[in-house]
């Protein structure tokens, strides 16, 4: 989340949020049976916390200024698909990975900078 927040432009953080929050929704499930449920809730507690979103968009305002290639360029080798070896999934496979291909498909077209 923090590279995504320090390296890409407000633009692409809108455009990718949906898919996102989807994907950090269908998670959930996964993460309360095997206990990892807490550990999120850390993550999004650092996000939460001032001090750490300053740093955050101190470092981000600089890498921004830096920057010599495009979202786009970026994104180039970005795939839509949520592929993770330790779960074999049907709702992942036949319903998830699709959607989020379809969606990735369309999404990508429209970052043009």
């Amino acid at each position: 989340m923090r590279f995504l927040l320090e390296f890409f432009k407000l633009p692409t953080l809108i455009i990718i949020f949906p898919a996102f929050v989807l994907m950090e929704l269908g998670m959930l499930p996964y993460e309360v049976i095997n206990k990892w449920f807490l550990t999120k809730v850390k993550v999004y507690g650092y996000f939460l916390k001032s001090d750490n979103l300053k740093q955050i968009f101190l470092k981000r305002k600089g890498i921004q200024q830096m920057r010599q290639i495009s979202d786009r360029e970026m994104l180039k080798g970005v795939a839509g698909v949520v592929d993770f070896q330790q779960i074999e999934n049907p709702v992942l496979k036949y319903i998830a990975n699709p959607f989020f291909n379809l969606y990735w498909q369309i999404v990508r077209r429209l970052i043009v900078w």
